[in-house]
């Protein structure tokens, strides 16, 4: 995997931004109303996700790598 800070030029970035990726610590979120709807979206786009949908009290979440050496978390606040 080749990690989007050595495009960069920085390389104590890319350590960083391996060591979150292998903790499984997104690098951002992606707040959505429908969270159902972009997975399904999404996944049929051939994003990789880690996981489904999970209900966590005041969010629903999914996290997924962007192929840059990050990973995302996909949100949708409870109503």
């Amino acid at each position: 995997m080749t990690y989007g800070a050595i495009a960069l030029g920085f390389p104590p970035a890319a350590i960083v931004q391996k060591a979150r990726f292998d903790a499984g610590i997104p690098a951002t979120a992606f707040f959505t109303t429908d969270i159902a709807a972009e997975f399904q979206r999404l996944q049929a786009a051939g994003v990789q996700f880690r996981g489904e949908p999970t209900n966590m009290g005041p969010i629903t979440a999914v996290i997924f790598d962007d192929t840059c050496g990050n990973l995302i978390n996909l949100v949708q606040p409870a109503t």
